[in-house]
């Protein structure tokens, strides 16, 4: 076996600057900001909301920021998915045509072969995610408005009653997931597990070897990959399978596109429907919020759709001039055979269902998990500062003073903004039901009814 010198090394410095020389634009674009700025920038923003006090920093900000930095941690994983991407275009196995010479007589194997900068760019990348759940946790730790009451109701998020200006109503008013509403989020959730677990076994996109390297391969010149076969993939592309850097950087692929995605739907429906205590629920909140921090599908998604539109041109800048003596003697004599694709390599990237499919299980899964995880939040927000409230209320008689039921947090800017023309379309859209009171009751205290919660 005779090892070849290197023809390329990826760097994500000369990454970036190869991409903008062949003219790959977006792709080029897309690893500078989400890979080579974005992982530094959220460390000083990290930095910033652990070190600065609460007069420059108010607790609510600092928890806005790092839930912020917490949910957008992953996408700077897009270059390890286009490098990965890469490891797998770029790989080809050839043997001499066997018919004429009856025994392996020769092969060549062309490999991309990850360096130490791709392990430790993902190490940095994976422990960049924890630092944000750790700085995320001492934040709520330290912050009374989430200190956690034991007692309270068991209440299904989906159940929960909210003060109308939190929608766009009127204070006096309550508003609440209406009966479709709740079967249309659980429908969604539904449909994006099912569409996640089709578009990741459904090929995704395929690769074509064309000139002379798609003559050699035959057959094979054409692959088709799924999420899940590509990730298969990915050790045998290497060269070094049995590797233990390999494997892991395998594992970090599936457990962030395919196994955590799906297992994020799973505790969002049983966040839904499930009725638990304000403690619990938080628990169930947090846990929830972790699992979006690494499930990275949506990155996929962009990851595949950025780098097959782009790679064929890239691909070509690659092997730049190596090739001419070649390509010329291939355009002369063969090009009948090579259909028009005089060169020695080339390679062409084509989407197939199965990206698409993703594409729409991505943003089902966007839209219904804002949902539920804003609604969660804001929720447990009302539940944990109103508990004792409620607590107190079941034990008074009926004729408490009116002081007593007014909300502590009567001075607070009602949060209209961002809601104000929401609450009108889940309305029309009979997502939601809206209701009356006649007297300014704790948020998620009393139904329309006037029955304690």
């Amino acid at each position: 076996t005779e090892t070849l010198p290197t023809l390329f090394e990826f760097t994500l410095a000369n990454t970036i600057r190869d991409m903008w020389e062949a003219k790959v634009y977006p792709l080029s674009l897309l690893v500078a900001v989400f890979s080579g700025g974005w992982p530094y920038l959220k460390l000083l923003l990290m930095q910033a909301c652990w070190l600065f006090p609460i007069n420059w920093l108010s607790t609510t900000r600092r928890e806005t920021l790092l839930m912020f930095l917490d949910a957008l941690g992953k996408w700077s994983l897009i270059d390890t998915y286009v490098l990965a991407l890469m490891l797998v275009a770029f790989h080809f196995h050839i043997e001499n045509p066997q018919g004429e010479i009856p025994t392996k007589f020769a092969s060549l194997d062309v490999i991309v072969e990850p360096g130490l900068g791709f392990y430790t760019f993902l190490l940095g990348t994976i422990l960049s995610l924890l630092c944000t759940h750790v700085v995320l946790h001492y934040h709520r730790s330290s912050d009374k408005s989430h200190k956690l009451p034991e007692g309270g109701e068991r209440e299904a998020l989906c159940n929960h009653v909210f003060m109308g200006d939190a929608y766009g109503f009127e204070s006096n008013s309550r508003v609440r997931c209406s009966r479709f509403g709740k079967f249309t989020v659980t429908f969604l959730l539904l449909l994006a597990f099912a569409m996640n677990m089709a578009g990741s076994i459904i090929d995704s996109f395929k690769f074509s070897f064309k000139g002379l390297s798609g003559l050699v391969l035959g057959d094979r010149a054409t692959t088709g990959y799924s999420l899940l076969s590509v990730t298969a993939a990915i050790p045998e592309s290497s060269g070094h399978p049995d590797e233990v850097g390999v494997r892991w950087i395998q594992a970090v692929f599936y457990m962030v596109s395919f196994a955590v995605p799906l297992f994020h739907l799973v505790v969002m429906l049983f966040l839904w429907w499930f009725p638990l205590t304000p403690k619990r629920q938080y628990a169930v909140f947090y846990f929830t919020e972790i699992l979006n921090a690494w499930a990275a599908l949506d990155v996929f998604v962009v990851s595949i759709i950025a780098a097959i539109l782009e790679i064929r041109q890239f691909a070509t800048f690659l092997v730049g001039d190596r090739c001419d003596v070649i390509n010329e003697f291939l355009e002369e004599y063969m090009s009948d055979y090579l259909d028009g694709y005089n060169t020695c390599f080339t390679v062409i990237a084509t989407l197939s269902d199965g990206c698409w499919v993703l594409f729409g299980a991505c943003l089902i899964w966007l839209m219904v998990s804002q949902t539920v995880m804003r609604t969660c939040h804001k929720a447990i927000h009302h539940r944990l500062k109103h508990v004792s409230s409620k607590l107190s209320l079941i034990a008074e008689s009926a004729g408490s003073s009116q002081k007593a039921l007014k909300p502590d947090n009567e001075g607070e800017r009602p949060s209209r903004c961002s809601w104000c023309s929401v609450g009108k379309f889940l309305k029309r859209l009979r997502l939601i039901d809206h209701w009356e009171t006649e007297t300014p009751l704790l948020d998620g205290v009393v139904d329309q009814q006037g029955e304690i919660q």
